[in-house]
């Protein structure tokens, strides 16, 4: 569970918002409370995924005491979330650190963007698209898992690299993105649990006010519910080309941004 709080915590951007600052040449700011924060997608997954949470936590737990699916949709989803999990743990309690102190700059944040864009697109452009959730195999959702740990180096994007991915694997675009939505919950709910520790612990030295809290944790998890409604729903009848579009503009931003170019 350590190693996979670690590696979400990574991705999450959540255990150093001052060197964020520093790679972007500002001034550091105080930290925020990284447990609400983190449980604020949390929030927003369990909310929007709500039908299936209820029935893969049941069918989830069965599948491990039976050490088996039975041939049962909901305890076979439940085995290919639990696969995909395993690479993004390993991964980031391994490389977690280095990344931190070695790839949060800049430059690599800009080749980031546009190699994250790159593959997004030849993901659409490749992938066949002609199968569901339902049809997707363990081999695949490891492999998936694989790409949601690269979303551990910074502007790679945890969930745009697991669509990728996903579309390779020939899942249609809404499927991809279910996927990687589902995927991400268990992360980012051990995310926050280690961190929901830290703060009880005054590990963080964060001063808690609970009304800001109560506001930015509804703020964030009404945001995080339309992102979601929106990414699924755009991506039901549209390509990826508007990801990649963004990606490509905002690194082009941070290159001239390093050039000095002015922006007025």
């Amino acid at each position: 569970m350590g190693a996979l709080a670690a590696g979400a915590r990574g991705r999450l951007g959540l255990d150093s918002p001052a060197r964020r600052s520093d790679a972007l040449g500002m001034r550091p700011m105080p930290a925020l409370a990284p447990a609400p924060l983190a449980h604020a997608p949390l929030l927003a997954l369990l909310v929007f995924f709500r039908a299936e949470s209820v029935r893969l936590v049941p069918a989830g737990i069965a599948m491990i005491r039976d050490r088996s699916t039975r041939g049962e949709p909901e305890r076979r989803l439940a085995l290919l979330l639990l696969i995909s999990v395993v690479p993004a743990a390993s991964v980031g309690a391994i490389f977690n650190d280095f990344v931190e102190r070695q790839v949060r700059a800049p430059g690599p944040v800009a080749l980031m963007l546009v190699a994250g864009a790159v593959i997004l697109r030849l993901a659409d452009r490749w992938g066949s698209r002609i199968r569901e959730i339902d049809q997707l195999t363990p081999t695949a959702a490891f492999g998936i898992g694989i790409a949601q740990a690269l979303g551990l180096v910074p502007a790679i994007s945890r969930s745009g690299v697991s669509i990728a991915a996903g579309l390779f694997a020939r899942l249609t675009r809404e499927a991809a993105a279910r996927f990687s939505f589902l995927m991400a919950t268990p992360v980012i709910a051990d995310a926050g649990v280690f961190e929901a520790r830290r703060l009880l612990t005054d590990e963080t030295g964060v001063t808690i006010q609970p009304g800001v809290l109560a506001a930015g944790v509804a703020t964030a998890s009404w945001s995080g519910l339309l992102a979601i409604r929106f990414m699924l729903g755009y991506l039901r009848g549209h390509s990826t080309n508007g990801f990649v579009a963004y990606r490509i503009a905002i690194a082009v931003a941070v290159v001239l941004w390093l050039l000095g170019v002015p922006w007025k």
